[in-house]
């Protein structure tokens, strides 16, 4: 994709089912909706420097997809975008270090500006997964086809959980009498532990795993 070209339109791309690669040069600003939807074979996208605005579910359930590089000037992946859902075989999301607004922590990828959990790509099957206390929101369907032992979850409230699409966690940690552990217990998702008295407790049991890995 050329340097002129500033806009990739919605559903661009819709059901190329034989493309494989795409290579951004720097110009693109905006990638809109769907314009990826349903690439069936493509494995990897390097988002170029240069893009600002990401559009709604971009790779819908582009299944080949295993790594998505995000240039340094995305300034907003909003939380109601369902980012790589369907996406199966996604392993790696990756911004840099020094990025604004976005951040990776154990290879799920976060909105630190909004506070938002955004996605957590499937690959990470049973694996233990941690939601920093900063976070305030999970994004729809952030934990789509993520299949994990464990999730734990250390901030009191968590908005948008009925949305996230979190049905194959075995255990849930959470703070004792949180907004969080009620909501979970309502939904009936995975059993939850909370055997810590105090929130005190909860988060210096944190603490200690930590310590002795």
């Amino acid at each position: 994709i050329g340097p002129n070209t500033n806009v990739i339109g919605a559903s661009a791309f819709n059901k190329c089912g034989n493309l494989k690669d795409v290579t951004f040069s720097e110009g693109v600003k905006t990638i809109e909706d769907y314009a990826f939807k349903q690439c069936y074979k493509l494995e990897s996208v390097n988002l170029p420097n240069s893009l600002n605005c990401v559009g709604y579910d971009i790779f819908h359930y582009c299944i080949s997809l295993k790594e998505i590089q995000i240039g340094s000037n995305v300034l907003d992946i909003p939380y109601k975008q369902c980012f790589g859902y369907g996406c199966n075989n996604l392993k790696k999301i990756i911004v840099s270090p020094s990025h604004p607004f976005l951040k990776t922590v154990d290879g799920a990828l976060y909105d630190r500006f909004k506070k938002t959990l955004i996605r957590v790509p499937p690959s990470l099957k049973n694996q233990n997964i941690k939601i920093p206390g900063w976070v305030e929101t999970l994004a729809d369907y952030c934990f789509d086809n993520v299949d994990f032992n464990k999730l734990t979850i250390k901030t009191p409230h968590l908005n948008n959980i009925e949305n996230c699409n979190l049905i194959n966690v075995q255990k849930i940690f959470c703070i004792p009498n949180s907004d969080v552990e009620k909501e979970f217990k309502l939904l009936e998702v995975a059993e939850i532990r909370s055997d810590k008295s105090t929130t005190e407790d909860f988060l210096n049991e944190l603490s200690n795993e930590s310590k002795n890995k």
